[in-house]
């Protein structure tokens, strides 16, 4: 039961969507005393009770765009002339990041310039606050800030659920935002050891914290073939030889093989998979802004992703899923407007293909969630250096890209503490609301914090079959559902 109680009231939650009449034409205290009878019986009969919550979703997905603030959308929305596909999702917010310790302040980041430039987070920090709900210092992944206690990941809250997790990245999978959904140490950089719990489930490296369950995808860059230092020889052996014990079905870049079709073929009949790409710098070879760059024997992010949803939705019980465009971040740091404005396009194209996959299976969003956001600003752009980010950047216009000094300036060659971009859609995406409390002078938007997001989706999160109870009383059977939360069926 503590799954359920966690989560909500169950009399007061029950009753609220039973409706003015009652159970049997009765008033509303009959349908109050029934449901707490019921939940009586569910409590003496130590059953699981599936909540019948008012948003629940069999799939959530979480597509984090690394580095990305709100003038990465725009100067890329001003190259390809069009708002991106984030853009369109009906839910906007904007949302805190800092560490644990830190804190964000509108009227400072407002009328000091710098404010923001320092007390930012790092992603491991933002990425275990995302995927624990819980703040910690920077290095940290899915654990406290003390390095004491292992955190609850996004991943192991599903599992307990029965639900299925998946993690995808343009950036070497160990790296700290896939690392801190599916493993824990006491710091991101201990890359051999965070790989080894994410193949093996055996946490007993460098920093870790214990084992961890393994999830059911895997697929990113880090591949020792092109840069060494993200899995270890035995780990990767293991996996080309089938013998890490988890039942990965196992895909890599191969020279001259076309990734997105070696993907594509071991994802359609993979239980487990594990995708392993990338390129010199670890991370997939980057796209440019015109659509070059990149090796085809790197799938795409969107073909990444397509893989990912196809392996999790066999899975049947629902599933939460995160993607992650990591090398927008890593462009940034550069201060490479060719690369970074590339990688927001093939990130913006992975969020596209998604929503059309959700379209396609769930056409009414009434199962998913999906939510798009940062996990941090990195190179702080604004029109021009000292200049407010809140003013427009000058638009050289559609395909023409951008100069840094006469359209707009990079300000930084590191993360800051500015607000990040929220876009969400689908069933609970209007929990949003209930969290994004306070406004933003500057970006002219209500924000929340990132570990509100953990919540909202742990929140939403149900298995298949979704708010649905039976049980035999003799003659008759009650149902609780989300449409019609409490009816009678005579058997």
């Amino acid at each position: 039961m503590k799954n359920f109680s966690d989560r909500m009231d169950v009399p007061s939650g029950v009753v609220s969507g039973a409706g003015k009449k009652g159970l049997r034409g009765g008033d509303d205290m009959f349908t109050r005393r029934f449901a707490k009878k019921v939940y009586l019986v569910f409590l003496l009969a130590g059953l699981v009770f599936v909540p019948c919550a008012h948003s629940s979703a069999r799939r959530v997905i979480l597509m984090i765009g690394d580095g990305m603030g709100f003038k990465h959308v725009e100067i890329t929305r001003n190259y390809v002339g069009r708002p991106l596909a984030m853009e369109i999702l009906p839910q906007k917010y904007g949302c805190t990041t800092y560490e644990y310790g830190g804190s964000y302040s509108s009227s400072l980041a407002w009328s000091n310039f710098n404010y923001v430039k320092s007390g930012a987070t790092d992603s491991a920090s933002a990425a275990t606050a995302l995927s624990c709900g819980v703040k910690t210092d920077n290095g940290n992944i899915a654990t406290s800030h003390n390095d004491l206690q292992r955190l609850q990941t996004m991943s192991e809250y599903v599992r307990q659920l029965g639900m299925a997790s998946g993690v995808v990245s343009t950036v070497p999978f160990s790296h700290a935002t896939p690392a801190a959904f599916a493993a824990h140490n006491n710091h991101r950089d201990n890359y051999t050891a965070i790989a080894r719990e994410m193949i093996t489930s055996y946490g007993d490296g460098v920093g870790a914290r214990g084992n961890t369950p393994t999830i059911a995808v895997i697929i990113g860059g880090g591949h020792l073939y092109w840069a060494s230092g993200y899995i270890g020889s035995n780990e990767y052996n293991a996996l080309r030889n089938g013998t890490t014990g988890q039942g990965w079905t196992f895909v890599e870049r191969r020279s001259g093989v076309d990734g997105s079709l070696s993907l594509a073929s071991a994802a359609s009949n993979a239980v487990k998979l594990f995708g392993l790409y990338g390129g010199s710098g670890g991370n997939l070879e980057y796209r440019l802004a015109n659509g070059t760059g990149a090796n085809r024997e790197n799938p795409t992010l969107a073909q990444m992703s397509l893989a990912a949803l196809e392996v999790l939705q066999r899975s049947g019980r629902g599933f939460f899923l995160m993607v992650e465009g990591g090398a927008i971040d890593w462009a940034s740091h550069a201060n490479n407007v060719n690369q970074m404005i590339g990688e927001m396009i093939g990130f913006d194209e992975a969020v596209a293909t998604v929503m059309g996959w959700v379209d396609r299976v769930d056409p009414l969003w009434e199962d998913t969630l999906l939510i798009v956001t940062g996990d941090h600003e990195t190179g702080y752009i604004t029109r021009g250096s000292g200049v407010f980010p809140n003013v427009p950047l000058a638009n050289p216009g559609v395909g023409v890209l951008p100069t840094a000094g006469v359209h707009f300036a990079w300000n930084s060659t590191g993360h800051t503490n500015s607000l990040v971009p929220v876009y969400a859609k689908g069933v609970g995406s209007h929990l949003f609301a209930q969290f994004a409390k306070n406004w933003d002078i500057g970006y002219a938007t209500y924000y929340l914090d990132n570990t509100e997001i953990s919540t909202i989706m742990r929140l939403v999160a149900v298995p298949e079959p979704t708010g649905v109870v039976a049980l035999a009383f003799g003659l008759g059977c009650l149902t609780v559902s989300r449409k019609k939360l409490l009816r009678i069926h005579r058997a």
